[in-house]
């Protein structure tokens, strides 16, 4: 038991409570469900319980940076293959 005025590491790690959120539009939302589902290969038993999550599946439940990331790389993607064909420089505007 810990000393009077010492918390015990265990109890905070007890109640540290994961929240996990994809922070983008309802269809971005949609996308990402449609895909996991795709993606799945979660195993289940006869009951129809889950015996063990795919990785898609964990990512959701415990990867806000993956998430972060996945939506950050589709925000970009058009930009950056459009970029890609670019022959000369973009124009670049300045404000005064």
């Amino acid at each position: 038991m810990p000393a009077a005025g010492q918390h015990s590491r265990l109890n905070e790690m007890d109640t540290i409570i994961s929240t996990v959120a994809l922070h983008g539009t309802p269809q971005e939302n949609l996308d990402l469900v449609r895909a996991v589902n795709r993606n799945c290969v979660c195993q289940f038993g006869l009951m129809g319980l889950r015996r063990t999550s795919c990785p898609a599946h964990l990512m959701l439940a415990d990867d806000q940076r993956a998430l972060d990331g996945l939506l950050f790389g589709r925000r970009i993607a058009a930009k950056l293959r459009a970029e890609e064909w670019l022959t000369r420089p973009p124009i670049s505007v300045v404000r005064i």
